[in-house]
């Protein structure tokens, strides 16, 4: 069980440091690209699929590697030299000013205090090379600290090293969270649907479709009748509904009414 880390970079010791407390072994060696890699277990069940990380530290490390063109090289390589390609970038998440779509960053020299500045970089420009990585098969995660990129090289290690993996997945069905302690079924009514256009609520509009089948009958029914049949729970249906109910379905003071269904009854 190995981690090999390229022995190019000096700044890695403290990293090395917390890569062995996974008690995985960690060896030095010359990579073709990238700062970690290691062997995972392909189909075949051999140890065949090469992984690799190329590790960024946001924002000078990334920010310099922009300045000297480093990155515009490395990440083409990673994709070329490993079957799975790894940008890890360690830090504060990228603060683009949507204003002038440049990147800002907290940058800190030697012996002076850091101050957010804007940067030269476009996030435009930026964003585009990342794309590109992972449009040709590259990955990109994001840790707040070595920690955290160490917790999952840890857990990303012990995946690709099983003797088997599950190709298929059992999801069971969603248990109800909640015990129903009544039915709550919809109601289609089309009568219903209609007599609530009369203004009246649609408990009322149920109760009428219950006393007027079809709207000529309904006609029939004088307003102090209507006025009469029961309400929701205990009320009735009470005078101001019915006369809604009658405006809407008979000439009022003379006036056409636009909402009123003109309807002939012949005895």
């Amino acid at each position: 069980m190995t981690f090999r880390l390229d022995n190019n970079e000096a700044r890695f010791d403290d990293f090395k440091e917390k890569l062995e407390l996974t008690y995985i072994r960690v060896r030095d060696v010359t990579l073709p690209s990238g700062d970690v890699a290691y062997n995972g277990r392909g189909e075949s069940g051999l140890l065949d699929v090469t992984i690799g990380h190329e590790i960024k530290h946001y924002p000078n490390d990334y920010l310099s590697s922009l300045s000297d063109k480093r990155l515009m090289n490395q990440l083409p390589r990673m994709i070329a030299d490993y079957d799975m390609s790894y940008l890890c970038i360690v830090g504060e998440v990228f603060d683009i000013n949507p204003e002038t779509d440049k990147i800002h960053a907290f940058l800190r020299r030697k012996g002076e205090r850091g101050k957010r500045v804007e940067t030269p970089w476009g996030w435009h420009d930026v964003n585009s090379m990342l794309v590109k990585f992972e449009r040709a098969g590259g990955k990109i995660r994001h840790f707040n600290d070595d920690d955290a990129l160490v917790s999952f090289l840890f857990s990303s290690y012990k995946y690709w090293r099983k003797e088997e993996h599950e190709t298929s997945v059992y999801v069971p069905a969603r248990p109800k969270l909640n015990k129903a302690h009544q039915s709550w079924d919809l109601i289609e009514d089309t009568l219903a649907d209609f007599y609530y256009q009369m203004g009246i609520g649609p408990k009322r509009a149920l109760i009428l479709s219950q006393y007027a089948p079809n709207v000529v009958e309904l006609c029939l029914i004088p307003s102090h009748v209507i006025a009469q049949f029961p309400g929701p729970g205990k009320q009735k249906f009470g005078k101001g509904n019915a006369e809604k109910v009658w405006k809407f379905l008979h000439q009022t003071h003379g006036e056409k009414d636009e909402n009123a269904v003109q309807i002939k009854v012949v005895k």
